[in-house]
């Protein structure tokens, strides 16, 4: 059962972020009342009461969750929160629950993984305009270092134009799912092992690499780019296997 404070936190899940899915909602709730998998959700007429929602609406939402992966009717106990094995791809690396630093480890993983395994098609498919905008986010990537600031959305510009030219828009959709989810880890946690100006160096050498068409040195560079954000994640595991808060009082940041 709830108590007071946790009540309150919960009705005002819906009205915090009132553009978000009935769905995304209901994952705030489970959340916010700490279900671990297993435990049963509130009934369709709690969520629709708590969310203030009709409960058709709660029902459909909840419908959605099933298919998803998230959460399983049972006959007689209601909807319970399954573990991760039952999720869906597009749970797994949506916002559904928190990620944790290890599930963050997978995705970066899987997608170094398809990055080197395309990189000699993107490689074929480039032209001027593809290295031009390459070398424009590295630009912007030493504007940013200059003034002492991180650099991700030139990082991400950079790679979605190395690869945006392959024209496989299964690919393009996946490395976007990729990127949504790496937004969300706070980089006062996740730390660059590497001097910034060796990240950029980095992506000069994967640009020239590939302005000259040397498969090798772009490959070389391409793997010890990811090389630096495996290794910073694999020391947090380390450290906080279950993504509690650091020694600094920070938590692990959520999908």
């Amino acid at each position: 059962m709830q108590d007071g404070n946790e009540r309150a936190a919960s009705a005002g899940v819906a009205q915090e972020h009132p553009q978000r899915s009935l769905a995304d909602a209901i994952l705030e709730l489970i959340k916010v009342q700490g279900l671990k998998p297993g435990e049963r959700l509130p009934t369709e007429f709690e969520i629709a009461r708590i969310l203030q929602v009709s409960r058709p609406k709660a029902r459909e939402a909840l419908r959605e969750l099933e298919s998803l992966g998230v959460v399983r009717s049972r006959q007689g106990s209601g909807r319970v929160l399954l573990d991760r094995r039952h999720h869906t791809l597009s749970a797994l690396l949506g916002p559904a629950l928190d990620h944790t630093p290890g599930d963050i480890l997978d995705a970066l993983a899987v997608r170094q993984v398809i990055e080197v395994g395309f990189l000699s098609a993107a490689m074929n498919a480039a032209d001027s305009a593809t290295i031009a905008e390459m070398r424009r986010a590295i630009d912007g990537m030493r504007e940013r270092a200059a003034r002492g600031e991180p650099f991700p959305e030139e990082d991400r510009q950079f790679h979605e134009a190395l690869f945006d030219g392959v024209g496989n828009h299964l690919l393009t959709t996946l490395l976007e799912t990729f990127w949504g989810m790496f937004e969300s880890v706070d980089l006062d946690v996740l730390r660059h092992r590497e001097n910034p100006e060796d990240t950029i160096r980095h992506h000069e050498n994967i640009a020239d690499a590939v302005e000259r068409g040397d498969f090798p040195v772009a490959r070389f560079h391409l793997e010890t780019h990811f090389y630096d954000s495996v290794e910073s994640l694999r020391d947090f595991v380390v450290r906080h296997p279950t993504g509690m808060a650091d020694e600094e009082g920070q938590q692990w940041p959520t999908a």
